[in-house]
């Protein structure tokens, strides 16, 4: 089942604005789930600082490795460039990995899980 809405509580979560369901039969009705009847939570999340951080990283490998190249030569004044390079690199990383979701699990309840096996 996916919701839009969840309150979580101490005796289990409430739901509304279910927005679809697995199965044939018609959505249910809002109501709560009680933690012992709950096999998993997934929460759906954005990639936006792993794919900023990645970009950025990539930015400073390649520039160590251009400095590592011209060590013998002379830079000239392009050597400064990943000071520039930096910030609208990540920046359009982050803005990337804003674009791509992934659903994380934040609650899996493993006896539940083994006994359906």
């Amino acid at each position: 089942m996916v919701v839009g809405d969840v309150r979580v509580g101490v005796e289990g979560f409430a739901y509304r604005n279910i927005l679809s369901s697995t199965g044939e039969e018609p959505l249910p009705a809002p109501g709560i789930v009680p933690w012992d009847a709950a096999v998993r939570v997934d929460v759906r999340r954005n990639r936006a600082l792993r794919t900023a951080v990645i970009s950025g990283l990539a930015v400073v490998v390649l520039a160590a490795g251009g400095a590592a190249a011209s060590a013998g030569q002379d830079a000239g004044p392009g050597g400064g460039v990943i000071i520039y390079a930096l910030p609208p690199v990540v920046l359009l990383g982050a803005g990337v990995g804003a674009l791509i979701h992934v659903w994380s699990p934040v609650y899996r309840n493993r006896n539940l899980a083994e006994r359906e096996r």
